[in-house]
């Protein structure tokens, strides 16, 4: 979910005067964003297991919107530029043609469901189920866009360019995002996971910031929405101050709150 701040008060607190801007965009996911995030995850696994045979990769909240999923070792470690471009473009269905999906004027044997890998997911995805499929897919064949959309939707929302950078360096666990202030930690189990609790590692000290933010929710707390001063715990300070919807307004700052250290190893990212 985006939130677009008002820089009507946020210019005046914490800009220099004639600053011309006028608003100001940040990504500020909530409770549904991170959900989405997850099923997509879910998916992945579940596509990497069944159409490459990759088991066991490990998932970590990337402390900002999203997951990361890396499948350590064996083949996958060994995959170049241009093959994880080929893997990116068909978890995003990027190349799927109608013939190859069975989509064809007059076809007789439309795809289905149980065909599995791609074709299964398609058909999935197109409500290709039942004696009415037939006439749907001869539907199809004439309407590029529909086609498109059903492709859309048998598609796994990661980034491709994480998933094709193989110089991209990843921090460990443990480690602080300077764009949310929340720490990369491991999400074995997706449908218990809260990153808004289990991701914060920064103290709950008060801090005293000057802030045009909208509300959010960390640790179980709402903070917000705020347009002036407010003292709020620092692990919800620092959110804001990432995002540069407010300013530390204490002496000192708040410097050496986030840190990070690289690592590398993480293949696919998905996001909400």
């Amino acid at each position: 979910m985006r939130q677009e701040a008002r820089a009507v008060g946020l210019r005046d607190l914490l800009q220099p005067a004639g600053c011309g801007s006028t608003t100001v965009s940040a990504s500020m996911p909530c409770g549904l964003c991170i959900e989405a995030a997850k099923a997509e995850t879910v998916r992945l696994l579940v596509v990497l297991e069944k159409d490459f045979g990759i088991a066991g990769a490990i998932v970590h909240y990337s402390d900002n919107e999203g997951f990361h999923v890396a499948a350590e070792g064996g083949w996958p470690a060994d995959l170049g530029r241009r093959e994880r471009a080929d893997l990116a473009g068909y978890l995003l269905a990027n190349d799927l043609r109608p013939v190859t999906m069975g989509i064809t004027a007059g076809a007789n044997c439309p795809p289905s469901a149980d065909d599995g890998e791609m074709r299964g997911r398609f058909a999935a995805a197109a409500g290709l189920v039942g004696a009415g499929s037939v006439a749907k897919v001869g539907e199809m064949a004439v309407d590029p866009a529909s086609f498109r959309a059903a492709a859309r939707r048998a598609a796994v929302r990661i980034d491709p360019n994480v998933a094709c950078d193989i110089k991209r360096v990843f921090r460990p666990a443990g480690s602080i995002n300077g764009k949310s202030g929340l720490a990369k930690v491991g999400a074995g189990d997706l449908d218990a996971f809260e990153p808004y609790e289990v991701a914060l590692v920064l103290p709950d000290d008060p801090v005293t910031v000057t802030a045009c933010c909208p509300k959010s929710v960390l640790g179980g707390r709402d903070t917000g929405p705020c347009n002036g001063e407010a003292t709020v715990p620092a692990y919800a300070a620092v959110w804001p101050i990432c995002k540069r919807l407010a300013h530390c307004r204490q002496s000192g700052g708040c410097r050496g709150m986030v840190a990070s250290r690289p690592m590398a190893g993480c293949l696919w990212t998905t996001a909400g």
